[in-house]
């Protein structure tokens, strides 16, 4: 993965974030079991980029779901 992916990423991330508050409200709430490993990945990551963890989790959920079909702008 070069620097310029990286940045690409991670600017799209914040724009997520801001975005998202502009956006339909949200309604679900998940409990979602995962790893102490990927745990502080997504705690350092949304410090890092000043956003949420919630923000990091839900924009890697709609970035698979749009590979899968999902359309994120309906």
């Amino acid at each position: 993965m070069s620097d310029t992916a990286s940045h690409t990423s991670m600017a799209s991330l914040k724009q997520f974030a801001v975005d998202e508050h502009r956006g339909a409200p949200l309604r679900q709430m998940f409990a979602v079991r995962y790893t102490q490993r990927l745990a502080t990945w997504v705690k350092t990551h949304a410090m890092v980029h000043n956003v949420s963890e919630s923000a990091v989790l839900r924009h890697a959920l709609e970035q698979y779901a749009v590979i899968h079909g999902y359309n994120a702008h309906r």
